[in-house]
């Protein structure tokens, strides 16, 4: 397991992902009690309480951990616009975004907002940057492709979602790609970006660089 990523009460894989279904579960009423709930629930029975910022930081490096995993162990192929490049490997890896969003630290709408193309990679902090990077699993020349491709849009001022409907089989999320790679493919793509937004991609990935070289470090 990597160092980003620590498991600190020694929870199998099983117990983990019983964890993060009792987390994620409906607000108005408990989940159906799965063997991995149950497996969860049997090993923390005999565990002493832990207070509530502990259980908070648990819950972030439980759904890093799982989450982490899945996406590490799913590619993306080929590499599309920042945000559409994250949904497309979200979605191959079954993981929802309230789950990416949990893992990145950062409130579900805002990570929504990136996936829909509404608002600029060079606009996130490097950090934000560095921990999508970690979380799944890109390469940096990964990243600045995926940026570069969000900044070369025709529609690269706003996103472009289709209308959604309560499913849990992620049929949305797989036809938004589609429609997406689609129109891509109907439009005549420019391969030049002009020097300012070029010198902006360059200084933000150097910051990412340096942001993932030091906590290798560490």
């Amino acid at each position: 397991m990597s160092r980003d990523h620590k498991n600190p009460f020694g929870l199998q894989p099983k117990e983990l992902e019983g964890f993060l279904q009792l987390l994620l579960g409906s607000e108005t009423e408990l989940p159906e009690p799965t063997p991995e709930i149950l497996a969860y629930l049997e090993r923390v029975a005999v565990r002493e309480p832990i207070d509530a910022a502990a259980a908070v930081e648990l819950a972030r490096n439980v759904c890093c951990t799982l989450v982490a995993e899945r996406l590490r162990a799913t590619g993306a192929d080929p590499i599309r616009p920042l945000g559409l490049h994250l949904r497309a490997k979200r979605v191959a890896a079954k993981c929802e975004a309230r789950q990416i969003a949990l893992a990145l630290g950062e409130e579900e709408p805002q990570y929504e907002r990136l996936e829909e193309g509404r608002v600029s990679p060079l606009r996130l902090s490097s950090e934000l940057l560095a921990r999508i990077v970690r979380l799944f699993g890109l390469s940096v020349a990964e990243l600045r492709e995926a940026i570069r491709l969000f900044l070369n849009r025709p529609d690269a001022a706003g996103g472009m979602s289709l209308a959604r409907w309560r499913r849990n089989d992620f049929a949305e999320e797989q036809a938004s790609v589609a429609a997406n790679d689609f129109l891509r493919a109907a439009r005549r793509q420019e391969e030049t970006l002009d020097k300012e937004s070029v010198a902006q991609l360059d200084s933000k990935i150097s910051e990412v660089e340096a942001l993932l070289a030091k906590a290798i470090d560490e």
